[in-house]
């Protein structure tokens, strides 16, 4: 899980986030950590910014139609 999110720049907290979305047996999914990233993505390119945290990653998820 942190070798896939090596290239980003993610505080403790988002990365705690990241994981239990991803691992987590009743709702996580690598295709819902891969999508969430997607949107980060993005947010951080429109906003010229390179943090991940747990506030982009909400954003991030409201984005998406689940």
């Amino acid at each position: 899980m942190e070798g896939y999110l090596e290239d980003f720049n993610i505080t403790q907290d988002a990365l705690l986030e990241l994981k239990e979305r991803a691992c987590n047996m009743r709702t996580g999914c690598f295709r819902l950590l891969d999508r969430t990233l997607s949107n980060v993505g993005r947010i951080l390119a429109e906003r010229g910014e390179d943090t991940v945290t747990v506030k982009i990653i909400e954003q991030a998820s409201s984005m998406m139609m689940l």
